[in-house]
């Protein structure tokens, strides 16, 4: 019997502002407001793109968002 390989899914490495808005459970503007203040991980800026690793986002949630 032939198997069917699984497709192995990995998590995004990099999340958009939208993206770490959904996880957050917070509104886009929120999420822009607490970058700017500095309230979260400083994020990566590539060119005009700017993302946030989410490994230091999880970690980060992990120490009670310090």
């Amino acid at each position: 019997m032939k198997q069917s390989a699984q497709p192995c899914v990995q998590p995004q490495l990099l999340l958009t502002a939208e993206q770490l808005a959904q996880l957050l459970q917070m509104s886009l503007r929120s999420i822009r407001r607490k970058a700017s203040d500095g309230e979260l991980p400083p994020p990566i800026r590539l060119g005009r793109l700017t993302r946030w690793r989410r490994d230091v986002i999880e970690s980060w949630l992990a120490n009670d968002c310090r």
